[in-house]
């Protein structure tokens, strides 16, 4: 299965890193819009899973420059993460015009979104692009009190992930 992570910040790079420690067969297809993130996280990736023999197969994660337009999952990390007590409309409107760039590009599969808004952002993205997409977060939101880990940390990417994982 391939699945593209975009955005290899602490939510995709956490996601990316419990793909390839689940040995779920996956062709993990990583993308960041900086070359140097990029970079950093594949090194700082294969490194972690060589160390603990975590992974069988390292050319199960792939580097890319573009954006694929096409793989069986696609999970959009990308974007603004959240400022303490701001509003879905404001935040929004910061991740706008990246995730829409990012929609416009893929033309198959599934999408996950991750970044937020989750919700408002899925919609405006399957309008936009006619792929399938489904928000996630929602249910880490119920379970956990991400406040109280916003005030501690400045953002969660943990909780996250692992729902991402279930969905997948």
């Amino acid at each position: 299965m391939k699945v593209q992570v975009i955005g290899m910040g602490k939510v995709g790079g956490a996601i990316a890193f419990g793909m390839l420690i689940t040995r779920g067969g996956y062709n993990i297809h990583i993308h960041d819009s900086s070359p140097k993130i990029l970079e950093a996280e594949y090194q700082d990736l294969r490194r972690a899973v060589k160390i603990n023999a975590l992974c069988e197969d390292l050319n199960k994660l792939i580097k890319c420059g573009d954006i694929q337009p096409k793989a069986d999952i696609h999970i959009i990390c990308a974007g603004e993460r959240r400022a303490l007590g701001e509003t879905d409309n404001h935040l929004f409107k910061r991740n706008y015009k990246t995730v829409n760039m990012i929609c416009q590009r893929i033309k198959s599969g599934l999408i996950i979104m991750v970044t937020n808004p989750a919700r408002d952002l899925a919609r405006m993205c399957y309008r936009n692009s006619g792929v399938k997409v489904v928000p996630a977060g929602e249910r880490c939101d119920r379970i956990c009190n991400g406040e109280e880990i916003m005030k501690g940390k400045g953002y969660t990417n943990w909780g996250i992930a692992a729902e991402v994982l279930e969905m997948i």
